[in-house]
C-alpha cells in the first residue's frame, strides 16, 4: 500500500517538470523509512513501474541530478532506485552513467553492489543497448560478484545470435570471476 502512495507521488512531482525535485524526495525516502528493500522492489519490480518511468522521463534530458544522488550519502536501496529510473531512460548519457556505475564497484564495496541487481538485464537487452555498453556491463557485474549475474552472463554465451567477441570476451571473463569469487568466499550460490 505504501509503495502505490510513493509511486502516485513519484508520479504527481514528475508532473511539475522540476528536476531539483529528487532530491527532497529521495531525503524524505530515507529518512522516514528504515527499510526501503520492499517498497524499492514493490515500485521496481511490480507490473505497474510507472513512477519509475514517470521520473525517467523528468530526467531524461539531464541525469546529472541523479548521478549526484548516486554519489551522495543516500541508502543502497535509494540509490537501487535511482539505477532503475536510469534504466527506464534509454539515452547515451544514462548508459554511460550505469556502466560508470558498475565499473567503479570494487568487491569490497558490497553496498552499492544491490544496485547490481537491476542492470542484470542490460548483456542481453539487444534492443536498448549497444553491443558496446552491453559488454562493459557484463564485466563489470563479473568484478563485482553479485550471484544474480550468473544468468544475464551464460545467457550472452549461449544465444546463437549473438557474435559480438567483444562481449563474449567480457562474459567469459566475469563468470570466470564470479566462480573464483565463489570459491574464495566459499558461496555456493556461484556453483
Amino acid at each position: 500500500m505504501v509503495s502505490q502512495y510513493i509511486g502516485d507521488a513519484m508520479k504527481i512531482l514528475a508532473s511539475f517538470d522540476d528536476t531539483a525535485i529528487i532530491e527532497p524526495f529521495v531525503s524524505i525516502l530515507d529518512s522516514e523509512f528504515g527499510d526501503l528493500r520492499l517498497i524499492a522492489w514493490l515500485l521496481t519490480g511490480s507490473r505497474d513501474r510507472s513512477g519509475v518511468r514517470h521520473m525517467a522521463s523528468l530526467y531524461r534530458d539531464d541525469v546529472g541530478l541523479l548521478e549526484e544522488i548516486l554519489n551522495g550519502p543516500y541508502s543502497v536501496d535509494v540509490k537501487g532506485l535511482v539505477v532503475h529510473i536510469l534504466r527506464e531512460i534509454e539515452t547515451q548519457n544514462a548508459n554511460h552513467l550505469l556502466t560508470g556505475i558498475l565499473q567503479g564497484i570494487d568487491e569490497d564495496e558490497f553496498p552499492l553492489s544491490g544496485a547490481a541487481e537491476p542492470l542484470c538485464a542490460v548483456p542481453t537487452d539487444k534492443g536498448r543497448y549497444t553491443v558496446d555498453t552491453r559488454g562493459h556491463v557484463a564485466g563489470a557485474l563479473g568484478r563485482i560478484g553479485d550471484p544474480p549475474a550468473v544468468v544475464p552472463l551464460v545467457a550472452v554465451l549461449t544465444d546463437p545470435d549473438e557474435d559480438d567477441d567483444m562481449l563474449a570476451s567480457f562474459a567469459l571473463n566475469a563468470l570466470e570471476s564470479l566462480v573464483l569469487a565463489g570459491e574464495e568466499f566459499g558461496d555456493d550460490r556461484y556453483d
